[in-house]
């Protein structure tokens, strides 16, 4: 197994040995709803479809405090959230900061567009954040909310290397976020590391043969090569191992179904 897989499914399992952060709900006061009415209404290149106003006026509206974190999160979820989840995740990668998110729980999926199509933010995108500002993570799509709040930690971490393009800064940060994803999904799961980070592989490049081959997705100017195609070619130059494509089935949500690392853990 490569040693960099190793080490961070190493320091992971430390994670898990600890005691869990508490989470606890907590009554919303005006002040806080009008933080994510901020939230919801401020415009955002990434969520052009407006999906955190329509979750918003849908609502409801409910408040946790998870340790030193507080999420706000937003509308009905469709299935039950890995709130325990986001709580080790904030737990790895908090490093003493306090973060706050707001998690609007819209059910649009992430599908690839029509052939011919460019693919865009409402292609791929789910949340983003002020660089090195830990109170303002906004992920607003249900669907894959834990990878995505994994992404947006680092850079509202201020882990991102400013000095090199933004299409390198997001293709490093993208190729981080899936491998601790993967890695955080073996420890609960109980799956071994290169088993989760086969299924998370396997995902990600068999995506990406498709966006190479139908939407000629292979340069840094392509919009979606940060996400995808970038983040493998960082992959390879960490040498890590690569599962065999699997067939994305046409969704475009970038950490494989949680149901498929469980399922293979023999825990359906």
């Amino acid at each position: 197994m490569d040693n960099q897989i190793q080490e961070l499914y190493s320091l992971m399992r430390n994670v898990f040995s600890k005691e869990p952060l508490p989470i606890r709900q907590f009554n919303l006061s005006s002040e806080d709803r009008e933080l994510v009415r901020k939230y919801a209404e401020e415009p955002s290149n990434f969520d052009g479809d407006s999906y955190r106003a329509d979750t918003f006026k849908a609502g409801p509206i409910a408040g946790f405090h998870i340790g030193q974190h507080t999420m706000y999160i937003i509308g009905q979820p469709q299935a039950p959230l890995p709130m325990k989840l986001y709580a080790r995740a904030l737990q790895a990668m908090a490093d003493g900061k306090s973060y706050t998110i707001f998690l609007f729980l819209n059910p649009s999926k992430r599908v690839f567009p029509p052939k011919g199509t460019k693919v865009g933010p409402a292609n791929i995108n789910g949340g983003y954040c002020m660089i090195c500002q830990p109170d303002t993570i906004v992920v607003y799509r249900e669907e894959d909310s834990l990878r995505v709040l994994i992404h947006e930690l680092q850079h509202a971490g201020c882990c991102d290397n400013q000095r090199q393009p933004i299409e390198a800064i997001e293709a490093e940060t993208e190729a981080w976020a899936e491998l601790i994803y993967a890695m955080l999904l073996a420890c609960s799961t109980g799956l071994k590391p290169e088993a989760a980070w086969r299924i998370q592989s396997s995902w990600a490049t068999g995506q990406n043969r498709l966006l190479m081959g139908t939407y000629n997705v292979r340069v840094p100017a392509d919009y979606a090569w940060r996400y995808t195609v970038g983040k493998e070619a960082v992959w390879r130059r960490w040498g890590l191992p690569l599962g065999n494509p699997a067939a994305p089935r046409g969704s475009l949500r970038l950490g494989a179904p949680e149901e498929k690392f469980y399922k293979a853990a023999g825990k359906n």
